[in-house]
């Protein structure tokens, strides 16, 4: 891909103070060393092995705030793109309190076809030191405005896709400080600037909401809220819908104790709102049963390995099912994975 824009911007904490000042800086003109040092920092950031994160976005529009200026900066007009930048410039200061660095925010816009990668960087001021010897005479000069490419404290993030309403949607994220105790410090990058979320893969967000469920059935002692549980494992495997997290399953199916109880089982709030794909075919696998629902209404669920066994199903165009057992518990089993 080839550099094809370029922003810079002085960025001073801002958020505990009334007004956000205005950021100094705009559109850097390019030249073979900046597109040199871009892909030098694409290259040593390694994007593929960072953190997946998923934008928070509004379910109908498709559209965040993030999104919306990111797009612009990919595909808009020259103007676009330099007044959506300043604005993402102007919301990092807002997001940044005392207690971070001032920094320096470049946005890298790169090019190839119809495809478009947008890179967001910000390098924290530091001190310098400039060391000159000529004809026997030492002298060191102290550089406050310069900002280091190297630290630790570098954040940064990548988007990338087409100008299609189904990507630019989700990106990978190098922050250092990210999860640590001062989270409110560490994290204003990925939740309060990006305003995106930590997104996790289709087997892992699967697994994760069959080992909550069976944790949450365990935990219920009433019938209606078993039944409840119950009631949203069937629904959630035929939803048209296929793009899940916790908190949403919670919110679409669960009420009173039963959903109390999913989200004690929940492992974090960051978690709670990891969007995935569900992997239908794992999530059988996981509960590890059949289900069958009557015409009196009643649902019946059994392992696999007692249908002809203790269950027993008729065939033909309408087929009947027995069972018989004593019953010894009540918990919805998963299998470990």
């Amino acid at each position: 891909m080839n550099l094809a824009r370029l922003f810079a911007y002085a960025v001073i904490p801002s958020r505990t103070k009334p007004v956000t000042p205005p950021v100094e800086g705009g559109p850097i003109r390019v030249d073979s060393t900046l597109r040199a040092l871009v892909s030098e920092s694409i290259d040593s950031a390694n994007f593929p092995a960072r953190s997946s994160v998923a934008l928070l976005l509004d379910p109908t529009t498709r559209r965040s705030p993030i999104r919306d200026a990111v797009l612009e900066i990919a595909f808009g007009t020259a103007a676009g793109a330099e007044t959506a930048s300043r604005q993402l410039a102007t919301s990092l200061s807002a997001s940044m309190d005392q207690r971070s660095l001032a920094c320096l925010f470049i946005v890298a816009t790169l090019a190839e076809d119809d495809r478009r990668m947008v890179t967001l960087w910000t390098f924290p001021r530091d001190q310098a030191f400039r060391f000159a010897s000529e004809r026997g005479t030492h002298a060191i000069e102290v550089l406050n405005d310069v900002f280091s490419r190297t630290s630790h404290l570098r954040k940064a993030a990548l988007l990338q896709g087409r100008n299609l309403r189904s990507e630019f949607t989700t990106g990978r994220v190098l922050d250092f400080q990210a999860g640590k105790a001062t989270d409110a410090v560490a994290n204003y990058w990925t939740s309060t600037f990006l305003k995106c979320t930590l997104a996790i893969t289709s087997d892992t967000g699967t697994r994760l909401l069959a080992r909550t469920l069976g944790r949450a059935y365990t935990a219920c002692a009433s019938p209606a809220d078993h039944e409840q549980l119950f009631g949203a494992v069937i629904a959630v495997r035929v939803a048209q819908r296929q793009r899940w997290s916790l908190g949403d399953f919670a919110e679409e199916y669960l009420g009173s104790d039963a959903r109390k109880e999913f989200l004690r089982a929940v492992p974090n709030e960051e978690t709670l709102a990891s969007p995935f794909d569900l992997n239908r075919p794992l999530f059988d696998q996981l509960l590890h049963f059949r289900i069958f629902r009557l015409d009196t209404g009643v649902y019946v669920s059994s392992p696999p390995s007692e249908i002809g066994r203790s269950v027993r199903l008729t065939d033909g165009d309408n087929p009947r099912l027995a069972c018989e057992g004593r019953v010894v518990s009540e918990k919805l089993k998963i299998r470990h994975a």
